[in-house]
């Protein structure tokens, strides 16, 4: 009797604890570098409508098509913060440091995101997606990675600042092409 009880307590014990594991695992479908893919993006970044009643424009130029928020990319009176770097790079690195995930965005910067609550941040990730949610202030921002049925890799960056409307952005990422050597 006491081994059955033994054993039911350790397959419990196994069952609360897989999910948990699972969780932290790395997004291998994630790892690798990224381009940015500027035809699709522009083909699926929504239409952000500036609307009537006090309705706001965020200042951006145009790459190859694809609108980029200006260098301050900010609402007025967000006191100055920028957009998630993911939306100012034309191509980015991702690979693991431990338990993290870390990104590389050539001539923007980097970001590491940890599993679970990280200084407000809360990152999470499985086989399919990852997500950051993270609130300032002055907005809430929710980016989300996902891996498309062609191979891609779309971000959806959900920025929702206090007191005006919301605005998602979609980047769309593909591998490099191999280089012919």
């Amino acid at each position: 009797m006491t081994s059955f009880r033994h054993a039911w307590w350790i397959h419990l014990f196994t069952w609360l604890l897989v999910p948990v594991v699972s969780a932290a695992e790395a997004p291998q479908w994630l790892l690798g570098d990224w381009v940015l893919d500027s035809e699709r993006t522009h083909e699926l970044q929504p239409e952000q409508s500036s609307g009537g009643g006090g309705g706001f424009r965020m200042p951006s130029i145009s790459v190859g098509g694809v609108f980029i928020p200006s260098s301050g990319g900010s609402q007025p009176g967000s006191g100055g913060a920028r957009d998630p770097k993911v939306l100012r790079c034309a191509s980015m690195s991702v690979d693991m440091q431990g338990p993290d995930v870390h990104f590389v965005y050539p001539g923007v910067g980097e970001e590491v995101m940890k599993p679970g609550n990280d200084q407000g941040r809360k990152s999470r990730w499985n086989q399919s997606r990852l997500t950051q949610t993270y609130a300032t202030t002055t907005r809430k921002v929710t980016k989300t990675y996902t891996i498309e049925s062609d191979g891609s890799l779309m971000v959806l960056v959900k920025i929702n600042p206090k007191g005006s409307k919301s605005a998602t952005h979609v980047r769309v990422f593909r591998r490099p092409a191999p280089s012919l050597n």
